[in-house]
């Protein structure tokens, strides 16, 4: 299997994993791929990628509307508790349903779609780039969190993998295929 065809494999599962729920997070740590040799070991997923701490979490109850907002508010909360925020973030872990109900109150007045009790993909990413980072990274160019949109799976899976080999560095390090340059 190919280098590219084992991250992709990885990356899905552990896309899987995490639509499930928190309790199968441990289930996409390892993966068993399918090669010629049946005795091959499972691939195990970089620590980097389990950004899961349980006492970040919360669930959105009893705000119906605030799916959103608690999912931004959990993502930062595993940020902040993993230390992997980097420069300028600036987020304090906290499992309060008011700061829950303040950050869909604040992505409400972002949003870029009319109508509905919720919010829209811009207000949770504005809110991943305000409440972590501040205001200076609302602005395209500056953000660290943005939404994009592809016509195909296959398109949206190229470009994760791609991006994830270029943070990790494996991907400028390793030659491409023969005659090919990435």
């Amino acid at each position: 299997m190919s280098r590219i065809a084992t991250v992709a494999t990885l990356l899905a599962a552990l896309v899987l994993g995490m639509a499930a729920g928190p309790g199968s997070a441990a289930a996409a740590t390892s993966i068993q791929t399918s090669t010629s040799s049946a005795a091959s070991a499972p691939i195990e997923s970089p620590p980097s990628l389990d950004l899961f701490i349980a006492s970040g979490f919360r669930y959105q109850d009893p705000n119906m509307y605030a799916c959103t907002s608690t999912s931004a508010m959990d993502m930062l909360n595993f940020i902040a508790l993993a230390g992997v925020g980097g420069s300028g973030f600036h987020w304090a872990p906290s499992l309060s349903g008011a700061a829950r109900d303040q950050i869909l109150t604040w992505e409400r007045t972002h949003d870029t779609l009319a109508g509905g009790n919720g919010s829209d993909p811009h207000g949770i990413r504005n809110a991943l780039n305000y409440y972590g980072w501040g205001a200076g990274t609302l602005r395209s160019g500056y953000r660290i969190y943005d939404d994009v949109s592809f016509w195909t799976y296959d398109g949206a899976v190229k470009r994760a993998v791609r991006r994830w080999l270029r943070r990790t560095s494996r991907w400028r390090s390793s030659p491409g295929p023969a005659g090919t340059s990435r």
